[in-house]
């Protein structure tokens, strides 16, 4: 009998074994690496800055940037894509970036850091090599005579002057307007201006780097001229002001000259070193742009809001699959407009397969001052039965502002042939066969005697405890079975997986969020904020969450039951998101921390809400 006990304790203990071990996961390994496409320019051109990212984990959390002092910055668009090999997921993105330096001289990009449960992993820092540009003839001086914006009041007249202006003045929403400022300079300055653009808040934005270069002539002055362009999306319609520009420069002060400088009758620029500065501040005028509203007479029903040209095309990687094998689609949307704004192409799968988005891969060209570039999205299709089908194109809808009228443009179908067999792709899991059974469980078949009669006792509570083990080991072998179901479909099962860590990440994301908040940092803030709805709805609805409309949110919420109440607060949060993110941060620490309460409020009142309708 004691025997027998230790015996039955023992595989207790191997049950729990199984039980703690088996759902388990491996630390993830994590790699960052940095790089950039020459280590050798001049000053005003520029290098692309790329920051990859891979691991064996579900998410991977933003990297922080080092400080790039030295650089004008601006972002070039981003990839993201999943693997599944051998059971293991892994997940890669790739970050690009424009860098612009502002002087010459050996510059250091420092080290970028990414923080995964507490480990934090950091890139090489990379040196580069800028030398002064290749001297040129200045261009043949034209007389222009610009607004005198940037005279200063009084009897002091420097020779500065800031313009802005847009070439156009009529758009559509979501329809590139390109803003220019100008600033000339035909004076010395004691130390760079401080630039300060307006508040875009009705605006997506994108900068076009780089920044020109130029000289003119105005009234016998030679000026140099900085242009800054940025190419504007209106988020709404209407009629949209742009405030002023404002530039800070450091200016001689020609009172101080009069009254300490005993040799003022000599060339100002001899001995203005001397001298101390005084600021003046310019400013530009305001402007108005038009916004005229997205036509509603021949609208598609699967438009999703962009604007631009555009043509999608579509590449299989291969049409003879065998069943529960992947075939991946590779649909490549091209074109000019807000590259950001292109969501997934509307497809619909034949009932005898599962589809589901593998990742997408962004690129944004600013080639002559101009948005325009790609988004590439992996969409995989996995076949349950053998057989042949045809596999529907993909529909993509836009609207042309040139054309003023709505082009839908579709791929070609597809033949693919099935043949039987079972892939290692994505088994549905199945439970433990008979002869499995027998051999998890042999461990207990001695609780009978080898002639199999049952075994006696000498007391009552002898048989309630051997009753008690056997439940117990039981309990033990179905929940080893249920944890490895369930680990198993985590694997296989993309939706499933999403889904289930949504409102975790969520969570994790909200806490990023709030680290800014009590910073005072609005625009993170709202950036962090409007990213963990996006990726909620994305990991909910298994598709991506970037570049929502208002009719995507509530069709989706519509489609699982969800009333409309909690699909118009979620849009009033992405709205409130985009109206600040591109404010400058003025709002207060507890301000941004209450409306960060409230995020996390509405998300257990949808999350819970979801699992009601879901179940």
């Amino acid at each position: 009998m004691v025997r027998t006990l230790h015996e039955i304790a023992g595989c207790l203990g191997v049950l729990f074994m199984f039980l703690v071990v088996l759902p388990g996961t491996v630390g993830a390994a994590v790699n960052i690496s940095a790089g950039v496409d020459r280590t050798e320019l001049a000053l005003e051109e520029s290098l692309t800055y790329t920051l990859q990212i891979t691991g064996d984990v579900k998410s991977l959390p933003d990297p922080v940037l080092p400080r790039l002092d030295d650089f004008d910055v601006y972002s070039s668009g981003s990839s993201q894509s999943f693997n599944w090999i051998n059971g293991q997921v892994s997940s890669s993105v790739s970050i690009n970036y424009i860098l612009v330096p502002k002087k010459t001289g050996a510059l250091t990009i420092g080290s970028a850091t990414l923080t995964i449960d507490g480990q934090t992993y950091r890139t090489a820092p990379i040196t580069i090599t800028v030398t002064d540009p290749t001297p040129s003839a200045p261009p043949t001086p034209q007389d222009k005579t610009p607004a005198p914006a940037g005279e200063a009041p009084g009897r002091d007249q420097h020779r500065l002057y800031v313009e802005a202006s847009l070439q156009q003045d009529t758009v559509y929403v979501n329809q590139s307007a390109t803003l220019v400022f100008r600033f000339y300079r035909g004076e010395r300055l004691h130390a760079s201006p401080e630039y300060r653009p307006p508040a875009l808040t009705d605006f997506w934005k994108e900068d076009l780097p780089p920044n020109k270069k130029d000289y003119q002539t105005i009234k016998g002055v030679r000026y140099d001229v900085t242009e800054i362009r940025t190419a504007l999306f209106p988020i709404s319609a209407g009629e949209k002001t742009i405030e002023p520009f404002t530039l800070t420069a450091m200016v001689p002060d020609e009172s101080q000259r009069s009254r300490r400088d005993p040799f003022g009758m000599f060339n100002d620029d001899m001995f203005s070193m001397f001298r101390q500065g005084k600021p003046l501040t310019l400013t530009t005028k305001p402007l108005k742009l038009v916004v005229l509203p997205l036509p509603s007479r021949g609208r598609p029903p699967e438009f999703s809001g962009l604007v631009g040209t555009f043509d999608i095309t579509v590449n299989y990687d291969r049409t003879t699959v065998a069943v529960n094998e992947p075939i991946t689609a590779k649909v490549t949307i091209s074109g000019q407009g807000n590259i950001k704004s292109i969501t997934e192409p509307s497809v619909t799968a034949p009932d005898d397969f599962r589809l589901y988005n593998a990742g997408s891969e962004e690129n944004i060209s600013k080639t002559g001052y101009r948005v325009s570039g790609s988004k590439i999205f992996e969409e995989v299709f996995v076949p349950r039965r053998a057989g042949t089908y045809e596999l529907p194109g993909f529909t993509l809808t836009y609207f042309d502002p040139n054309a003023k009228q709505y082009v839908s443009r579709h791929t070609p179908p597809v033949s693919v042939t099935v043949t039987p067999g079972e892939g290692e792709f994505s088994i549905p899991p199945r439970a433990a066969g008979t002869e499995e059974l027998g051999y998890l469980a042999k461990d207990i078949r001695f609780l009978k005697d080898l002639d199999g009669s049952p075994l006696r006792s000498g007391s009552a509570s002898s048989h309630v405890l051997l009753c008690a083990l056997q439940v117990i080991s039981l309990l033990g072998f179905g929940i080893v079975v249920i944890a490895r179901r369930r680990r198993d479909r985590l694997e296989t099962d993309v939706a499933y997986r999403r889904s289930r860590s949504a409102r975790k990440s969520a969570l994790a994301r909200l806490a990023k969020a709030r680290k800014h908040a009590a910073a005072a940092d609005a625009p993170g803030f709202y950036a962090a904020v409007a990213e963990t709805l996006a990726d909620y709805f994305g990991d909910r609805f298994n598709r991506s969450g970037k570049g929502l409309t208002r009719v995507d949110i509530s069709t989706a919420f519509a489609e699982v039951g969800i009333d409309s109440g909690m699909s118009e607060e979620f849009i009033a949060i992405l709205d409130r998101c985009d109206q600040a993110r591109f404010a400058p941060g003025s709002n207060a620490a507890e301000s941004l921390i209450e409306e960060c309460r409230r995020t996390e409020h509405f998300l257990d009142r949808l999350d819970k809400t979801w699992q009601k309708k879901t179940v």
